[in-house]
């Protein structure tokens, strides 16, 4: 109780608009009471494991394993190619402490995890961490002699030195389309980067395999331009598949596709002794006139 008006107020167990009506207001000495109550929280913690925070050369496919305090909710997970999870790859529920992608990334890149879980109507997540996953890479099988090869991988370093490095005292001759060359024996190089977009020539004075490392090419955002007569060109999807498919779009400009080999295919005589492309190897293509190439997508 106080020695002066405290407090005013106005009830009915009617009128749903009662705070909007004070004609019926009263007056009191005495002040209202109000009662807090409070009880502690325990926030559930997320702890991320596995990939740890700026790990480098993931698996493009990786597991991700993290230990929270509680178990009794469902986990958030969230994979994203920027930091503010604006462009989510992965977003996905699950009901375990662990995630085994089933989305291939991509190579040579930087993504960013986290893990949440929902309590209350409130999302709580994780640490934000960070890593990059592996260079895509590809072993091509050289033949003593000449070999006919291509790559649907970047090199990470494309200077043809760089290159064909760890083969370096295997290599006599590369050669591209346009007659330029490599020689490691005679240090030429007029070649200068591996192009994605050429298949070359190999002479190896003894069997071996050249390894190259760097990101994976998509096939149909990668176009191949062509000129009348040959060219020679790589295969740049990442599975075998019929010449005739592959070549589908430049059909009617093409007159006749050469493997390593000496098989041909040619859909003007119907002939079709090279079957399906093969990732690593070029092809020599006779066009009848300019046109571009676009491998169809993996």
């Amino acid at each position: 109780e106080t020695s002066f008006t405290s407090a005013i107020f106005d009830y009915s167990n009617e009128n749903s608009n009662i705070c909007n009506n004070n004609t019926n207001a009263f007056l009191s000495n005495f002040r209202p009471n109000i009662l807090l109550s409070a009880e502690e929280i325990t926030w559930p913690i997320i702890d991320l494991i596995d990939p740890i925070n700026n790990a480098v050369n993931v698996s493009v496919t990786p597991t991700f394993v993290w230990n929270c305090t509680t178990s009794e909710y469902p986990y958030h997970i969230q994979v994203s190619a920027n930091p503010d999870f604006s462009e989510l790859i992965i977003n996905e529920i699950v009901d375990v402490e662990t995630y085994e992608s089933s989305i291939e990334l991509d190579s040579t890149t930087q993504y960013w995890w986290r893990v949440g879980i929902e309590d209350d109507g409130y999302y709580i997540w994780s640490d934000i961490w960070t890593f990059t996953t592996e260079p895509a890479s590809l072993q091509i099988n050289l033949n003593t002699g000449w070999n006919t090869i291509s790559s649907n991988v970047v090199p990470e370093s494309p200077e043809m030195p760089e290159v064909f490095s760890g083969i370096s005292s295997n290599t006599i001759l590369v050669k591209n389309g346009l007659g330029e060359i490599y020689s490691p024996v005679f240090g030429i190089n007029n070649i200068g980067n591996w192009d994605i977009s050429d298949g070359y020539l190999v002479y190896m004075n003894s069997s071996t395999s050249l390894n190259i490392f760097g990101t994976n090419v998509i096939p149909e955002n990668t176009p191949i331009n062509l000129v009348s007569g040959w060219n020679l060109v790589s295969y740049l999807r990442a599975a075998p598949m019929d010449a005739a498919l592959a070549f589908s779009n430049i059909l009617p400009y093409l007159v006749l596709a050469k493997n390593n080999n000496g098989y041909i295919f040619s859909p003007q005589y119907g002939l079709n002794n090279i079957g399906n492309l093969l990732t690593g190897q070029g092809y020599w293509l006779y066009m009848s006139a300019p046109a571009v190439l676009v491998y169809p997508s993996n």
